[in-house]
């Protein structure tokens, strides 16, 4: 109930703060504390986790294997290892250097440890950087050339009041080629471009960002 009414809280300020500013910026400003609410709710809910499962520990009086004693979804060997580690001084479980990293590192789910690369590949980075460039020029290209002009178009007969139901139809489904162009763009730069610059700047090696969602057959 407490995190209900924390994460509401939260999503007032975000409305309250973002209502005035441009659309851009206030889309991106609302992006951005969207995803600072969430990591932080998942920081304090991993680490309520935690705590749970070193009190457990700690109550357990056997000579066997704690691996055994724990589900792999509830916590894997490397976690399981620190926690064993620390299980007499959880302070050092709230490092901050923990946090700023979760801050920083392209995933929602907070964790003690995550799987990290030896080495940054700089030149990969390049690659991926001439990559973003060519489909954010692609993306002014679509918005300026198909997308912009049918749009003040359209606001244009419907301010003016000359438009009809099969014209608003027509209207929508020439701009919904272009949207969808434009969509699939903004998806690759930001899932497969974005995070995994960010990812290799860290040294952030689950790249898991995203499954073929194109392919499935649930909303699951």
């Amino acid at each position: 109930m407490v995190n209900i009414l924390g994460m509401l809280g939260i999503h007032a300020y975000i409305c309250r703060v973002c209502q005035n500013l441009p659309p851009l910026s206030g889309m991106s400003l609302t992006i951005l504390l969207f995803v600072v609410a969430l990591k932080l709710t998942s920081y304090y809910q991993h680490n309520s986790e935690v705590f749970q499962i070193v009190a457990r520990i700690n109550n357990i009086k056997t000579n066997s294997n704690y691996r055994n004693l724990f589900a792999e979804h509830e916590i894997d060997n490397i976690n399981l290892d620190i926690l064993l580690n620390n299980r007499h001084d959880l302070l050092k479980l709230l490092d901050a250097r923990r946090l700023i990293y979760f801050m920083m590192a392209p995933t929602l789910c907070y964790q003690l440890s995550y799987p990290r690369n030896s080495s940054i590949r700089f030149v990969w980075i390049a690659k991926r950087l001439v990559e973003y460039v060519l489909i954010l020029g692609l993306e002014f290209v679509i918005w300026l050339q198909y997308y912009q002009p049918q749009l003040d178009v359209l606001v244009a007969n419907i301010q003016a009041g000359n438009y009809t139901y099969l014209g608003l139809i027509s209207s929508m489904l020439e701009l919904s080629v272009p949207t969808i162009l434009m969509w699939i763009g903004g998806f690759y730069m930001l899932f497969q471009v974005h995070l995994n610059i960010l990812a290799e700047l860290l040294r952030f090696a689950d790249r898991r960002f995203y499954e073929d969602w194109w392919n499935c057959r649930t909303i699951n």
